[in-house]
């Protein structure tokens, strides 16, 4: 009888495996940061920094699908790319000179999605990996400031969308659960961003296979 049940359980696995259907295709998107502006604030002496504009970012990649039926396993290999302004007054000046500093961030992110689709709708639920690749900032030449960012964080992603044609629609939520340091160093001053920053992301997804 046991012989007999890993049997059946070895051929439903090979059927499901042979029936699978992958496809594959780019995706396109934006994001939006949900972080407080107040956790982005500091002041001391002679300068006053300030969040100026909200997070946001463009993400870009490619993604594969593998299932039959209701349910596949869709990873992805996706580059994102975060901008934030900050406001710099300085105090020492008698007219509180002002300027406008932009900072850049590149990510790599993996995500690996559990796809529930009825018909043309379609639900996300899964773990996604995050690596720091690059930071790019208008105050490299200033001593006082610096990053102190993880370069590993894993986090999840939750959310839904359509798919018609070869074309889709997904919106997700996205939180993260081992984020590590998140912080900005301003002349020995730390500024927390967040433990567990959270984020929007609005996606186009093109099949090619």
């Amino acid at each position: 009888m046991k012989h007999l049940l890993i049997a059946g359980l070895l051929f439903f696995t090979i059927q499901n495996f042979t029936n699978a259907q992958t496809q594959a295709g780019i995706k396109i998107g934006a994001s939006s940061f949900l972080l407080p502006e107040q956790l982005i604030q500091m002041e001391n002496d002679e300068l006053k920094v300030t969040l100026k504009e909200g997070y946001y970012g463009l993400h870009g990649g490619v993604y594969v699908r593998i299932g039959a039926g209701l349910f596949a396993v869709q990873p992805e290999l996706i580059f994102n790319s975060n901008s934030v302004a900050f406001e710099l007054e300085d105090l020492t000046s008698s007219t509180g000179i002002k300027e406008i500093i932009k900072e850049r961030y590149f990510n790599l992110d993996l995500p690996v999605m559990l796809v529930f689709k009825p018909s043309i709708l379609r639900f996300y639920a899964g773990p996604v990996g995050h690596y720091s690749m690059q930071s790019l900032n208008e105050l490299s030449n200033w001593g006082g400031w610096k990053n102190a960012f993880n370069r590993m964080s894993v986090g999840y992603q939750a959310g839904g969308g359509i798919q018609f044609n070869g074309f889709s629609v997904d919106l997700r939520y996205e939180g993260r659960i081992l984020a590590g340091d998140n912080e900005i160093i301003i002349d020995d001053q730390v500024i927390e961003l967040s433990k567990n920053p959270s984020r929007i992301l609005f996606t186009l997804g093109f099949r090619l296979l």
